[in-house]
């Protein structure tokens, strides 16, 4: 037990202790290899994309849906969805506030994340819509139909900035080059 836990914090080896006690980062950092100015609208639309998917997701919850309410097959790919989006912008808002040039380790733990919980979301969300709509086909809308309609745009909405969310960050993160230390 005591393997994985150094295993999971082995960025803390890169911390030399100085003579007067205080700590310095002596690891490996990543720098954005493009032009430096287009830095910060390429972070700004990352996290408009997040912020959308997310309350995009997050809102149908406070809707009377009638296949949200206890239909494990819309409820359960919903949940998925949110939890996803939610860990993607936890991992996109470290990035955003972490300064350049980017330590190693958080840079691992933050943007490389981003495009597969951001795909992984827009499935989830997009299996929603498929138990979703299964359902009203089954079932009626329950004298709902505004808020069932409503349900299904803003999970069209979240699948589109989720596979935005993807591209984007997929290509920012091709951009960032190991650096030795500094």
């Amino acid at each position: 037990m005591s393997e994985k836990r150094d295993f999971r914090k082995a960025y803390l080896n890169d911390f030399k202790k100085n003579p007067d006690g205080t700590y310095t980062y002596q690891g490996n950092y990543r720098i954005y290899q493009g032009q430096a100015d287009r830095l910060p609208p390429l972070k700004l639309r990352l996290c408009a994309l997040c912020a959308g998917m997310t309350a995009a997701l997050l809102i149908p919850g406070f809707l009377s849906v009638p296949g949200l309410s206890g239909v494990f097959y819309v409820l359960i790919p919903y949940v998925a969805a949110l939890a996803l989006s939610v860990s993607a912008a936890w991992a996109l808002g470290r990035f955003c506030a972490a300064r350049q040039p980017l330590r190693e380790y958080i840079y691992l733990e933050t943007l490389p994340k981003v495009p597969g919980r951001s795909a992984a979301a827009a499935t989830a969300a997009a299996l929603t819509i498929i138990g979703e709509t299964y359902f009203l086909w089954q079932n009626g809308f329950h004298g709902h139909p505004a808020q069932a309609t409503a349900f299904l745009a803003l999970l069209i909405v979240a699948v589109i900035c989720g596979l935005l969310l993807y591209k984007y960050a997929k290509l920012l993160n091709n951009g960032f080059a190991n650096q030795n230390c500094i």
